[in-house]
């Protein structure tokens, strides 16, 4: 196996002769004054990113067909043959090639070629930044995004690339989709062989060697937004600088329907900073494409996903709610309120999108079929004929009657023999936390054969509600489930309370009185609260392939005590506050300098040693999103009792499509 050059890829391998040829004729038509600056500039750095990108090449066209130099048109095409032809005079990109290339590699439904060939369009259209690729389950989404962007990656058709999603889980279920085409893109790159255990990460790294950027992040670290604390100690999330959106020239970003309307509006936002940025240079903007499912549940507080809705329900009273609730900074005059809520209002009518509908053929085809009914369901109002499938493979349904009991069903039965298998992640979805708690509960005392409890026992399954570290990139994310391998009661010591100032902080005028009324709260907080706790150390495995981790939960016993310090320290963060702001009056000083590093510390002691978990087994439909299991086993009969109709049919279909194997409904 040989590695690739540059060349190769480009098609001319003749020692740059053409891209040489192409760099002079461009010189000379600036010369000419046929270019203007603007277009030698572009079209010189176009040849010198040794790439061959087709990202808003209909600019490369535009500038050429207006010079009507047939020579020049000519040196394009034999430059880059892969992506420009000449058609009737005209240097047009060569979609139609790219394209049969592209669909030479899989059987693509009609659905995908038609939206394969849209997001071609977009790709190379100078004027639009944003698309939609939307899928219901099943449509093959996901594999529709990740082959493409392997193939323009393999092409050189991109150099750089970057998925996203609301949650690591989710981005997390990306790269584990992407793990065989990474390893092809290598060792296409390289020549080398790499077994199927390489590491991820170290590939991603040595891909920057040649000339090939990927990442993986949640949107929070796309749009630059970080972890802090309001003055009250809420934990918020605030921005940080600008986004890493203009640093990449294609962003994929996943599960768009849990996406809240305020990240929505940054997205926006970000790119058209981005093209007053770029000035004149607005035609080299990246391309983002939004991808979700329509049918699913919106973003958590949001009666709606504002990606699907028609643009007259977002009200300008919704909007101002839901952005200025989330800007804890910015506070916006009615006048620039309206201005923006305009211009998102906007973005969302004119944002184009493609839909895939026809069910690509899954492991267990009945699986997908009936997911899809239950998607009619939710988008057209016709009544799911859900019998055909009583009886197929894959996919079993359970009537419930009143007069039973569901822990002794069939249903729960099979249930209960499923999570024997530690080795496969299964679950049961319902609604209600309750239903929830009492399917965890019982699941306990059988499988660990009605013996008295502790709090966790040794292959016990668990998943947490919460970070466990809010700024930790690996190990493990909210609703993961982990199994627990070994258990010990420890005291935790969590440290004395400290507070480190920033540099620009010391050199506050006023800075001897600030610490010495900080000093002061952090000596009460030291003197007055023990921050030593009994603790269950538990060991856990998110699969059998992963590496041990160790995480920490407040043992019950000492649960008072944490929260009694708690409340004593916030007492004492908030005096402190008051006291200062009396003395300085400057409240922007007293909260970034300060309060807000205090309450960094408050969190880092009494908050983040913990884990927040609850047990495994059993979780509801809302916390369910974005996450698949092996078998799923969904309590409809609890989801039913949603009073609110679309939430409870969303709820329905977000249940049923997390399987990726066999599914079992109770009804």
């Amino acid at each position: 196996m040989t590695s690739k050059t540059i060349e190769d890829y480009l098609g001319t391998n003749n020692n740059g002769k053409d891209k040489s040829e192409f760099i002079k004729k461009v010189s000379d038509l600036c010369k000419q004054e046929k270019l203007l600056l603007l277009e030698y500039t572009y079209l010189q750095n176009y040849a010198r990113s040794n790439i061959s990108s087709i990202v808003n090449t209909s600019w490369i066209t535009e500038i050429a067909n207006n010079t009507d130099d047939k020579e020049f048109k000519k040196i394009i095409v034999k430059t880059y043959p892969q992506v420009f032809k000449i058609i009737d005079t005209k240097l047009i990109v060569d979609i139609e090639g790219i394209e049969n290339k592209l669909l030479k590699k899989l059987e693509f439904t009609d659905d995908q070629k038609n939206a394969l060939h849209n997001i071609m369009d977009f790709l190379i259209d100078k004027t639009k930044n944003v698309y939609g690729l939307y899928g219901f389950a099943g449509t093959g989404k996901t594999t529709t995004i990740v082959e493409l962007s392997h193939f323009l990656l393999k092409n050189n058709l991109i150099s750089s690339v970057i998925f996203s999603a609301p949650t690591n889980k989710a981005v997390n279920v990306i790269k584990s989709k992407y793990r065989i085409y990474l390893k092809d893109l290598y060792e296409d790159m390289s020549g080398e062989a790499l077994d199927d255990g390489y590491n991820f990460d170290d590939i991603v790294d040595k891909l920057l060697t040649y000339n090939i950027k990927i990442d993986f992040v949640t949107i929070h670290k796309l749009l630059k937004f970080k972890s802090d604390f309001s003055v009250d100690g809420d934990r918020v999330f605030i921005r940080n600088g600008d986004s890493i959106i203009t640093k990449y020239e294609f962003i994929i970003i996943d599960e768009c329907s849990m996406i809240p309307m305020n990240l929505i509006n940054t997205i926006f936002e970000e790119i058209k900073k981005g093209e007053q940025k770029s000035g004149d240079n607005y035609k080299q903007m990246p391309k983002v494409l939004l991808c979700g499912d329509p049918a699913q549940l919106p973003p958590v507080n949001e009666a709606f996903s504002c990606i699907f809705v028609k643009p007259e329900q977002i009200t300008l009273d919704l909007y101002s709610k839901q952005i200025v609730k989330n800007e804890t900074v910015k506070k916006y005059d009615n006048e620039d309120l309206k201005i923006k809520y305009d211009k998102f209002v906007n973005n969302i009518k004119t944002l184009q999108s493609s839909l895939l509908k026809e069910v690509v053929r899954s492991k267990i085809d009945s699986v997908t079929n009936a997911c899809l009914e239950v998607r009619k369901w939710v988008i057209s109002n016709s009544q799911p004929n859900l019998a055909v499938y009583k009886t197929k493979k894959g996919v079993n349904f359970y009537e419930f009657k009143d007069d039973q009991k569901k822990v002794s069903h069939e249903w729960f039965n099979k249930a209960l023999k499923k999570f024997e298998n530690r080795n496969e992640m299964n679950i049961i979805i319902t609604w209600t936390n309750r239903q929830t708690d009492e399917y965890n509960s019982v699941i306990r005392k059988i499988l660990f054969d009605n013996k008295t409890l502790k709090r966790f026992e040794k292959g016990d399954i668990l998943m947490l509600n919460d970070f466990y570290n809010i700024d930790t990139d690996d190990k493990l994310y909210t609703s993961e489930q982990v199994i627990v391998l070994n258990t010990k009661i420890v005291h935790k010591n969590c440290g004395e309370f400290t507070v480190n100032y920033a540099e620009n902080t010391r050199k506050l005028k006023e800075f001897k009185n600030i610490d010495k009324h900080v000093k002061d709260c952090v000596d009460k907080i030291n003197k007055n609260t023990k921050r030593l706790f009994k603790a269950w150390q538990l060991t856990v495995v998110k699969s059998k392939d992963d590496d041990p981790a160790i995480i920490f939960v407040i043992d019950e016993s000492d649960n008072t005590q944490l929260e009694k310090e708690k409340e004593y320290a916030m007492n004492q963060i908030k005096s402190v506050r008051k006291t200062l702001l009396s003395t300085l009056r400057n409240r922007f000083q007293v909260d970034n300098h300060v309060t807000k590093v205090l309450w960094k510390e408050y969190y880092r002691i009494f908050i983040e040693q913990f884990a927040n978990v609850n047990y495994g087994y059993s979780i509801s439909c809302h916390k369910a999103q974005g996450s698949n299991f092996y078998n799923v086993f969904v309590d409809a009969h609890d989801i039913l009792l949603n009073g609110n109709e679309d939430e409870m049919k969303r709820c329905l279909y977000t249940a049923m499509t997390r399987t990726v194997n066999e599914l079992s409904v109770l009804i």
